[in-house]
């Protein structure tokens, strides 16, 4: 595969990429906007709440469009887990109230969607948002955390990650940070490895719905989950033009220092 043909698929991706995400946004803003209303009219919420539960949404919305290319009907049970214990606490500018509100907001929201826009709810995502103490208790956490020391802040912040990995490795939420063969996900990506990352994510998710909707319990899952994943990391696919997901990574994390340095020299 040419550095030619890197650059015209890279291009392509980025402007169908922000033709979705930007489709999205606008989606999610008229869900907003009806929301709002909804708010207003049928709950006779107060302005102040309505302000929050919209400005929650909007950090849900913004968050699933830009990080996972999908809207609010969409969502996993790994993704709301990730976006209300770390991705909302650390990325919100809400003042304390507002983001003391978030799964109260949400439930608001999903309440919403599941009324007026006739869209199921999932039994698991009714049980992350009512356990408005777990997400106080990480909050608390994080706001807590020291200040003054920067190294105290760097080992608690570390510790806070940590118990959130624990959580949603136990749940066989987390798909394994390796790819097999001394190869590990990256957290700077290039657009190919973040897009078969997803792709990774979204077959893991499906898998394990299946699997623990069959009677499997956490451990037999797992052990099933981590079979196919390697079996797909290691796996040619057509759409990779016979490729594997891992060959596709390696190749692209050898192309993009060169490709970074020709662009620094125009």
């Amino acid at each position: 595969m040419s550095d030619q043909n890197w650059s015209d698929e890279s291009d392509h991706w980025s402007d169908d990429s922000t033709s979705l995400i930007s489709s999205l946004i606008d989606e999610g803003y008229n869900l907003l906007d009806d929301f709002i209303r909804w708010l207003e009219e049928e709950l006779g919420a107060t302005a102040r709440l309505v302000q929050q539960d919209s400005f929650n949404g909007e950090l849900l919305m913004e968050f699933l469009a830009h990080s996972h290319s999908k809207g609010f009907g969409e969502i996993n049970e790994y993704e709301l887990r990730w976006f209300i214990y770390s991705h909302a606490i650390r990325k919100s500018i809400a003042d304390d109230n507002t983001q003391q509100r978030l799964p109260v907001s949400l439930i608001n929201l999903f309440h919403f969607i599941q009324v007026k826009k006739e869209l199921q709810i999932e039994p698991w995502l009714t049980t992350i948002l009512q356990d408005g103490e777990a997400y106080q208790n990480r909050l608390q956490s994080y706001t807590s955390l020291s200040a003054e020391d920067e190294q105290k802040w760097q080992e608690g912040f570390a510790e806070w990650c940590a118990e959130l990995d624990s959580d949603l490795e136990m749940r066989c939420l987390a798909i394994p940070a390796d790819l097999g063969q001394g190869m590990y996900w990256r957290d700077e990506m290039g657009w190919r490895e973040a897009t078969l990352r997803e792709e990774a994510n979204r077959i893991w998710q499906q898998e394990r719905l299946e699997l623990l909707g069959s009677g499997a319990d956490f451990e037999e899952a797992l052990r099933q989950l981590q079979t196919s994943y390697y079996i797909w990391t290691d796996m040619p696919q057509d759409k990779l033009d016979g490729f594997t997901p891992s060959q596709i990574i390696m190749e692209e994390r050898e192309a993009r220092p060169e490709r970074e340095e020709v662009m620094e020299e125009d």
